[in-house]
């Protein structure tokens, strides 16, 4: 009992408890940004039925939010420097500041590559799909509704993942951090499998709740089958870049994000615009196959990520003999 006691006690650090706010505003912003329901009252809705647009912009405040955060810490840990302290004090104490703070900044920064690249390519996707014809347009954005209501469930263990990995690498717990990936990676199967099952079943009554028209119904029945059988594939991409992200890997997860971006969006160019053709069928095969170059991405870090951890192994064995289920190399 005193084992798990003090190990509940150490999933919770200060600097993680920063992320906290990001995340809350992102869950809170997410389906009222995205969504439009009416109250019946005249033509009063609640949310304003953004659709992805909605999605971003609650990303880009939840972003402004936790830089607010880190810009409240900072400015808790400059006015420390007011104490009386000798020269040499005072300076390494502001090196220390100015180096969290660069760390912080660089961080976000290239999350920021990450996010503007897989935005813009779903921008791209979306144009391309309006010049296909309305129905495929109107088929495309009510596809991409469908997904985000199933994707957003990769939210929770994506969250977790970040902050576990970040403490294991931190405190150098190899075994402990294979263990997490490996649990990590069964939770995001199994929810990627219930999301496709759930679509799967549920496609009838989706396809009837969102249209009445034969064409556009046929555009959509089309689509379930590639957004079903990629749902694992997704959710697992998503957490694993959570895990690397965590693990200090950002660099990594933004590079690979903007190179798969880039060479996806060249291929949907080539059979669109070349071809002079093109059908939204084809464009979400493409989409699920950036998720599937996303996951290789993860898949290759992987092993960098755990011999990081073990290079830091040294430093608190002690801690990572308390964790429950995970022992010391």
């Amino acid at each position: 009992l005193n084992r798990y006691h003090s190990h509940l006690k150490s999933i919770v650090s200060p600097n993680q408890l920063l992320s906290l706010p990001a995340a809350l505003i992102n869950c809170v912003l997410d389906p009222l940004l995205m969504f439009a329901a009416p109250l019946g009252y005249g033509d009063l809705t609640l949310g304003f039925g953004w659709g992805i647009r909605g999605a971003a912009a609650a990303t880009a405040m939840a972003q402004v939010a936790q830089a607010a955060v880190y810009a409240a810490r900072l400015r808790a840990r400059c006015s420390k420097l007011s104490v009386p302290l000798r020269v040499f004090e005072q300076f390494m104490r502001l090196r220390t500041v100015l180096d969290e703070g660069w760390q912080v900044l660089a961080s976000n920064a290239v999350l920021l590559v990450r996010s503007v690249s897989i935005l813009t390519f779903w921008v791209f996707c979306s144009a391309l799909a309006t010049r296909v014809g309305p129905a495929s347009a109107a088929a495309h954005f009510t596809m991409i509704n469908i997904w985000l209501i199933f994707v957003l469930s990769a939210e929770a263990p994506g969250v977790a993942a970040q902050v576990l990995s970040s403490r294991a690498v931190a405190r150098g717990q190899k075994r402990y951090l294979a263990i997490l990936v490996r649990q990590i990676f069964a939770i995001a199967s199994c929810l990627g499998v219930f999301g496709a099952c759930c679509l799967l079943s549920l496609k009838p009554l989706l396809v009837s709740f969102f249209t009445r028209d034969v064409e556009i119904a046929f555009i959509l029945n089309s689509l379930v089958v590639p957004v079903a059988v990629s749902m694992p594939v997704v959710v697992l991409a998503v957490t694993g870049e959570a895990l690397l992200v965590g693990a200090g890997l950002s660099a990594w997860v933004s590079s690979s994000a903007l190179l798969v971006s880039a060479a996806s969006s060249a291929l949907v160019a080539r059979c669109f615009l070349n071809k002079g053709g093109g059908s939204v069928l084809a464009l979400w095969w493409i989409i699920q196959g950036m998720f599937v170059a996303r996951l290789a991405a993860v898949l290759l870090r992987l092993p960098s990520m755990l011999a990081l951890a073990g290079g830091r192994r040294g430093a608190s064995r002690t801690e990572a003999a308390e964790l429950p289920g995970a022992s010391v190399e």
